[in-house]
């Protein structure tokens, strides 16, 4: 019995160790880098405000020369959780607080207003005031502000 396992581990090791060494034929490798960020072509622009979220919220402008923050993303300002109005020209997000029990760990937040901000870059903020408790460990998985169309 004894010689049979060592037989069946040294054919899985040569067995492995030959699927290793084989190389598909009329594979190609290819290897390409990232370039260096490049300027846009002269004269090139865009309407409007292009949004990115990496946790909080950025504006990108073509008539401005850099980025600039729509919402934060912490502990009293949950941008990842907002909506945009149907229009694009404004942001609504969810304010307030998190609080973590101590008993069982878990994680809520405490909406205690929505902000609204325009999203062109003149700074116009309203908060309007909404009381809401959620359970929630993730940003993402909060109740969005939901707009109306009239």
């Amino acid at each position: 019995m004894r010689y049979l396992l060592t037989f069946l581990t040294l054919l899985l090791i040569s067995a492995s160790a030959a699927a290793q060494d084989a190389t598909p034929e009329g594979w190609e490798v290819v290897q390409r880098c990232i370039t260096a960020p490049s300027e846009p072509p002269e004269g090139w622009t865009f309407e409007g405000t292009i949004f990115t979220y990496r946790g909080s919220v950025h504006g990108f402008r073509a008539d401005l020369p850099s980025p600039y923050y729509i919402a934060f993303g912490s502990d009293t300002e949950f941008g990842g959780a907002g909506t945009f109005s149907p229009d694009g020209r404004w942001y609504a997000l969810p304010r307030g607080r998190t609080r973590r029990t101590d008993t069982s760990f878990a994680i809520y937040r405490v909406i205690e207003e929505v902000r609204v901000i325009s999203t062109i870059p003149d700074r116009t903020i309203v908060d309007i005031p909404w009381l809401r408790y959620e359970y929630t460990e993730h940003i993402a998985l909060l109740t969005r502000p939901r707009w109306l169309t009239v």
